[in-house]
This record gives C-alpha cells, structure tokens and sequence, in this order.
C-alpha cells in the first residue's frame, strides 16, 4: 500500500490546508487536475472575497460584473461537485469500497455549500432586478455588499474546511488505485468540462493560480505542451477568464 503524508499549512487567513505538492509529484498519483481545480477554486474566491472587501461601485455596470464574478465562482465549484458525486464517488465505491465510510461526509459537506451558494445566487437576481442599485451611494447597496462580503467569507471557510478533509480522507485512497484507472476517470472529466459553460473560466483559473503554486505549475507544464499552454490557452480564455481578473483586480 502506497502511503502518502501531506504537510498541513495555514493560510494568512487562518484557514487550514493541506500542501498538495507530494501528490502533484508523487508517480503513483495521476489525478492533478482533480487537487489542481481545488487550488484555482479557492484561488479564485479568494480574489472575490479581497476585491468585496474594497468594492466601492462607481456605476452601475461595476456593481454588474461584480454579480457575473460571482455567478462564474460559484458555477465552477457546482460543476466540480457535480464531476464527484455523478462520477468519481462512484468509481471510487467500486474500486475501493473503504471509501464509503468518507463519502457521506462529502455529500454533507457539498451540501452545506449548496445552501450558501442559494442564497447568493438570490441576493445577485435581486441585485440583477434592482436597477436603484447604480453605484455605492445608492439606497440599499451598504446593506448588500455587506450580505454578499458574509456570504463568500462563509463560503471560503466551508470550501477551505470541505477540501482540507476530502484531500486528507479521500487522496490516499485514490493514490492506490492503478494507474490506468485513475487515467480513464480523468479523461471522462475532461471530456465533460469542455462540454461546460465554465470549462475555459476554470482552465483560466487553473493557469492563474498555478502562477502561485510551483508545484502545480511543474505538473502542468509535464503534461500540457508548451506551445498549447503558451499560445492555444491564452486565446482561449481571453474572453472566458481574462474579464474575472480585471473585475476583481484591486485598483
């Protein structure tokens, strides 16, 4: 049995997370994009959360892009969720039926966000139909940026606690299962994601953290070619990511 130790680390924030950097090298372990979406989600909530914190909406379209960011944060996530439970938990069950003592806690947990991101999304279609809503002096915007400002620090804090204990429980199991297994549910999912609306903002987002992530950068570059990464990329997510980091760029 293959066993693998990860280092836990806190984040500036106080949150706790695993150091993903012994899967991403490890040669048993041939699932990054899996640990690679958990680091370019929180990645991206992140740049949510820290531009909220500063947001002062000059006009009405600021206050509507900042809506778009959020949706586009919180479609990536559902999609992910999604790939695991109609998929990976299940080829996990089969492969390695030890894994269903964990499973019903990730459910749990998945739907813990489910309900936070509900009532998001209600508060952006209210702010989409409130069209009073035109920059930061209007009535009502205080109150709202305080509701979205709570609502995505609460998210962080699941999302961060959800993916510390599914790459702790669930990684090591997976890590055992052979490699072609591991490479053929892999392929499944990434057939399904170019299929997704939030396919090109998650390889996006993918690139961008993996600017921060050194690791992650060296398993990316071992398996996409450099002239895909460098020149096929760029242009592909121009419109579907480039927009994200401009909104929530801290000026």
């Amino acid at each position: 049995e293959i066993k693998v130790e990860c280092k836990v680390v806190t984040t500036e924030d106080g949150h706790t997370e695993n150091d993903l950097s012994v899967y991403f090298k490890h040669p048993n372990f041939h699932m990054a994009g899996w640990i690679a979406t958990h680091i370019a989600i929180k990645h991206v909530y992140n740049l949510l959360y820290k531009k909220l914190k500063v947001f002062v909406p000059e006009n009405r379209q600021e206050i509507l892009d900042i809506a778009k960011a959020v949706t586009s944060c919180g479609e990536y996530l559902h999609h992910h969720h999604d790939h695991e439970e109609e998929l990976v938990w299940d080829w996990l069950k089969e492969k390695k039926p030890e894994s269903k003592e964990f499973l019903g806690t990730m459910d749990h947990q998945h739907g813990d966000w489910v309900q936070k991101n509900k009532e998001i999304s209600d508060l952006i279609t209210s702010i989409k139909e409130n069209e009073n809503l035109k920059d930061s002096t209007s009535e009502g915007w205080s109150e709202t940026l305080e509701k979205l400002q709570s609502n995505i620090k609460n998210q962080i804090a699941l999302i961060y606690e959800h993916f510390y204990d599914e790459e702790r429980l669930i990684l090591p199991i997976a890590i055992n299962i052979p490699k072609a297994d591991q490479i053929k549910i892999g392929d499944i999912i990434h057939e399904r994601i170019k299929k997704e609306s939030s396919g090109k903002f998650g390889l996006g987002a993918m690139l961008d953290a993996s600017n921060h992530n050194k690791a992650m950068a060296d398993s990316l570059n071992k398996a996409i070619p450099w002239f895909v990464r460098k020149v096929i990329f760029p242009l592909a997510i121009k419109k579907d990511y480039k927009w994200f980091t401009s909104v929530v760029e801290i000026k």
